[in-house]
């Protein structure tokens, strides 16, 4: 499929993504052209793939310039869960490097068309949390992105709080521990937004400007006591602009400090509970462990080295993994149960699916059914699979709980990049809706994620209005929720023995 500027390549499977990025490509293109002020100058080839079912693209100059995208669905629950529309948003995000690494003058223009895009001076001159940081604040301008998730707002904060506030060396690339390769996407897009807000779209695009036209033949401008790019352009030095947006990001209501750790900092995901013991993910050990919460004792279960979206644990110790497997080098979603009696794991044959849950019903289950860059809302008996909500470009679903008796069932569902909870009247033995209803939350808990259900019907979650993620709580139609954030914040609440345990996230790790 070819438009003015783009020649999109695909499988048949994609054709209808590939029909849907043709109508929004030109656009788009023109559009971010605008925004960083220059024209569209370059054509480029997409490639779809739904060889990967985790969403991920890239831009590359070499050795002609394309983009790639991974044909995949959003956790809501991550941190790209933030946008508003998968596909479309991947797209943005990939040909704002396309559009800021190309920013070039037209003599500069003449040498990359014989030597290759490659020249062109942002890949020399920009520093790694602008290369991505652009990205990823343009990505946020329609409110849904990175740049604007309170979750990786959180990131910041909590720095802060700790006295850990990265520098801008740090927040280039060279700072490589928890979390590791995500500092200069996060720090990268809240400091672009930064200036964007304090002097103007306009302004900020000169900065890109700065590291593009003009800048192969004019060298001499930078020498040691000459002022640098980002004063030129803005007017004071990157040291004090740094400063000003510590400042700006920073929490400025009180928070309670005092949390009690019961793990050592590392890196953890999936959190379940059952009875009195809790489980998750540590894919930096590579292994799910086990806390009896009465002892507190903690012990390794089984090794896990692929991620894990989520565990769910029925009565009688069986635990069943959404996680990943390799297929040619790409990441595909799988089922998998772990039978402690045993010790063994055991495959279920259920294609394209994470996020599953136990249903009452012995050999069902409820999961995230993938399509592409969509999802719907499942319900999985032996090799079959219904869907039970069906999702769309800006309707997803995510954490789907199921009540103990089997007859109602919650999920997240984000609409337009605003998430609330779906409440569904279910029959479990035959794996069919009754009703559903969307639940009317006062407008203050935004940012909604992390659904659980415990053995006595309380439905907990988490929110967060650009501070910490905190706690909520529904109980027979009664909503309650913290108000004063708790360091590390609240992120995968669980019931287990009559009390609550989350997973905090630090600035050394979770």
């Amino acid at each position: 499929t070819k438009t003015k500027y783009f020649t999109i390549i695909f499988p048949e499977e994609s054709r209808a993504a590939a029909s849907y990025l043709a109508s929004f490509a030109d656009d788009t293109y023109m559009e971010l052209a605008r925004l960083l002020n220059t024209k569209p100058k370059i054509k480029m080839a997409v490639v779809i793939t739904p060889d990967s079912e985790e969403l991920n693209g890239y831009f590359n100059p070499l050795p002609y310039p394309h983009i790639v995208l991974y044909q995949a669905a959003i956790d809501i629950n991550s941190s790209l869960g933030s946008f508003d529309n998968n596909f479309y948003k991947l797209f943005y995000h990939e040909l704002a490097h396309a559009v800021s690494l190309t920013t070039r003058s037209m003599a500069e223009d003449v040498i990359a068309s014989i030597f290759g895009q490659a020249l062109s001076m942002p890949f020399l001159a920009a520093p790694y949390n602008f290369v991505e940081g652009v990205t990823v604040s343009l990505e946020s301008r329609n409110g849904h992105g990175r740049a604007m998730d309170p979750l990786v707002g959180a990131e910041l904060r909590q720095d802060i709080l700790e006295g850990r506030f990265k520098s801008f060396i740090q927040s280039m690339g060279s700072y490589d521990l928890y979390p590791f390769g995500a500092v200069y996407y996060h720090y990268g897009g809240y400091f672009s937004r930064f200036p964007q807000e304090r002097f103007g779209m306009e302004n900020y695009a000169r900065i890109w400007t700065r590291f593009g036209i003009g800048a192969l033949f004019s060298p001499f401008d930078r020498g040691l006591f000459s002022k640098g790019s980002f004063y030129k352009v803005f007017g004071i030095s990157l040291e004090e602009a740094w400063k000003d947006f510590s400042d700006w990001v920073a929490i400025k209501t009180p928070v309670v400090t005092s949390s009690q750790k019961l793990t050592e900092a590392s890196y953890m995901s999936a959190l379940a509970a059952s009875g009195t013991r809790l489980y998750w993910h540590d894919p930096v050990k590579g292994l799910v462990f086990s806390l009896d919460t009465e002892s507190k004792k903690q012990s390794p279960l089984f090794k896990a080295d692929k991620p894990v979206n989520r565990i769910d644990a029925s009565g009688d110790g069986r635990l069943l993994i959404s996680t990943q497997e390799e297929k040619a080098g790409l990441p595909r979603l799988a089922l998998k149960e772990w039978e402690p009696s045993k010790g063994i794991f055991t495959q279920i044959d259920i294609k394209s699916v994470r996020d599953a849950v136990y249903t009452p019903v012995p050999g069902t289950y409820l999961g995230i059914l993938t399509d592409g860059y969509m999802t719907h809302l499942g319900f999985f008996s032996g090799k079959s699979a219904r869907i039970l909500a069906k999702g769309t470009e800006s309707l997803s679903y995510a954490s789907p709980v199921i009540s103990k008796d089997g007859k109602e069932l919650f999920c997240l569902v984000k609409e337009n990049g605003t998430s609330s909870i779906l409440k569904i009247s279910f029959d479990s033995s035959l794996g069919e809706i009754n009703s559903a209803e969307r639940l009317v939350l006062p407008k203050a808990l935004s940012w909604i994620r992390y659904l659980s259900l415990s053995e006595n019907g309380t439905l907990s979650f988490a929110w967060d209005n650009d501070k910490l993620y905190r706690l909520v709580e529904l109980k027979n139609e009664k909503l309650s929720w913290q108000n004063m954030p708790i360091s590390g914040g609240v992120h995968y609440p669980v019931y287990a023995n009559g009390q609550i345990f989350y997973i905090g996230r630090f600035s050394q790790g979770q």
